[in-house]
């Protein structure tokens, strides 16, 4: 870890009880772990080595003290988003395997409650390893909770600092939750391991964000797509580049060409990382400079010590560009995984490789993620990706967002409905000869739904697939697709 001169701030951060933001430095910083790991001790008796403590905070320096105070004491930080219904917290931090609940009480009076969880125990065999634990959404399967290892950690902070240029003049500003792979390991561990003041909103709120860029003037910033289109929209002007990061990291879901095109004109490099909670969340990653504008879901190169490769997809249509199955290996894998209730070790194939739940294809320049495997619509017998038509839609139609739905079919087996938001239905009809021409034979969608409210998301800002899924059903009724045509029905809401 790089040291940084004691008097200089290592992390900025609001305090959870007050909402004031406070300005840490090295020296601070340890004594609030200390102080914090006494109170651990303090509150909880006969704590077990290897026990995950569940910090149910929002960003705050608490939640960053609560992270090194459970590694002082041999425990396993496991952050979990807060909740203000306190049973199914409980519930949350159990089912997650914690035995050990930090949160705030409710109530304007509110402060910091640590509590051991009844009716649960840790595990058996704890691996001494253990460094940090996190609560997937289940992007790659189901969702579960991943035990990372301290090694694959630390080697991933180093990695990904080099990729960034993440050093001890860097100041560093984070917008993923600390209970997000994002925000635990790209963000604190990897500031830490640079030297880099991190700074620590405590919401990724538009309107906060700015503020923080504002006040402390970031040299990076780390947030998904949504939340830099976001900030985008709060500058404009001949100003607009004052004070504006000149190193954006982003990820977490499909990176589009029109987004960095916007940050090159800020004066800004862009870094693309691709991950999964299973691999520490260093998988591929680019560096995107100025000039070169890639294809959405560009995400480069493999990590220092990680290996890819595709596996091929059967069944494509002969007009559609190859892709397949894109798989990985390499150091930074969990140390677990729980499934059953029990720590087991990440499934991988007896050559080690890692089936990533992603489409991809190679490219002269890097991996380019093309839809998620699970999003693969096997039509008429062809397999189709899903980002074909996605990307058909942004350029043609000038979607600002699309989801493809497959549907069942009696004819088909499967069908399509490509649900839409930004264009209108009268331009969607204007358009649909243009956008049908894009598509390669036998891809083309059976239904379009045209939203004109924006498409809903989950707690985790992913695409409420499930529920869109059931109000589609209930408004094309599958099975019923026109034989010529693209049906085009509109849709107000989503509840």
């Amino acid at each position: 870890m790089t040291e940084p001169s004691s008097s200089r701030p290592v992390l900025i951060a609001a305090d959870a009880l007050t909402g004031t933001p406070s300005a840490l430095d090295q020296n601070a910083l340890r004594e609030l772990v200390r102080a914090t790991a006494d109170l651990v001790r303090t509150r909880v008796r006969d704590l077990k080595p290897g026990t995950a403590l569940a910090i149910a905070l929002r960003n705050s320096v608490q939640a960053v003290a609560l992270q090194f105070a459970a590694e002082e004491l041999g425990l396993v930080p496991l952050p979990l988003a807060p909740r203000s219904d306190h049973t199914a917290l409980r519930a949350a931090a159990r089912s997650s395997g914690a035995t050990v609940l930090a949160h705030l009480s409710p109530g304007p009076a509110a402060r910091l409650e640590i509590e051991k969880l009844p009716d649960s125990e840790p595990f058996a065999e704890p691996d001494p390893d253990w460094g940090l634990a996190i609560s997937t959404s289940g992007s790659t399967g189901s969702g579960t909770t991943v035990f990372l290892s301290r090694t694959a950690l630390v080697r991933n902070a180093r990695a990904f600092a080099d990729r960034t240029g993440l050093g001890a003049e860097a100041r560093y500003l984070v917008t993923a939750p600390l209970w997000h792979v994002g925000g635990s390991v790209v963000g604190l561990r990897a500031a830490l391991a640079s030297g880099a003041v991190l700074l620590l909103p405590p919401e990724a709120k538009p309107g906060i964000l700015a503020e923080w860029v504002d006040r402390y003037r970031p040299t990076h910033l780390a947030g998904v797509p949504t939340v830099l289109f976001d900030l985008l929209g709060k500058r404009s002007g001949p100003s607009a580049a004052d004070g504006w990061p000149g190193q954006i990291i982003t990820g977490g879901m499909a990176v589009e060409g029109t987004l960095v095109g916007a940050l090159h004109a800020l004066g800004s490099r862009v870094t693309v990382l691709y991950g999964m909670t299973e691999f520490t969340n260093a998988v591929l990653s680019a560096r995107i400079d100025p000039g070169f504008l890639p294809p959405t879901g560009f995400v480069g190169r493999p990590f220092p010590g990680v290996e890819c490769r595709i596996e091929p997809v059967a069944g494509q249509s002969r007009e559609a560009e190859p892709y397949g199955h894109l798989l990985a290996r390499g150091y930074p894998q969990a140390a677990a995984v729980v499934r059953d209730g029990r720590p087991r070790p990440l499934e991988t194939d007896a050559d080690g490789w890692y089936r990533t739940g992603d489409l991809a294809r190679a490219t002269a320049d890097g991996y380019v993620i093309v839809g998620r495997s699970r999003d693969m619509v096997i039509r008429g017998g062809v397999n189709i990706c899903a980002a074909t038509l996605v990307d058909a839609a942004r350029r043609t139609l000038r979607a600002k967002e699309a989801v493809v739905q497959a549907l069942p079919s009696e004819r088909l087996g499967e069908d399509i409905a490509l649900i839409v938001h930004g264009p209108s239905g009268e331009e969607c009809r204007s358009l649909q000869r243009d956008f049908l021409a894009q598509l390669p034979h036998g891809t083309r969608p059976g239904y379009l739904i045209v939203s004109r409210s924006p498409l809903p998301r989950t707690a985790n800002d992913k695409y409420d697939l499930a529920g869109m899924y059931r109000r589609t059903v209930a408004l094309v009724r599958p099975g019923d697709a026109a034989s010529s045509g693209l049906p085009i029905v509109s849709v107000d809401h989503w509840s």
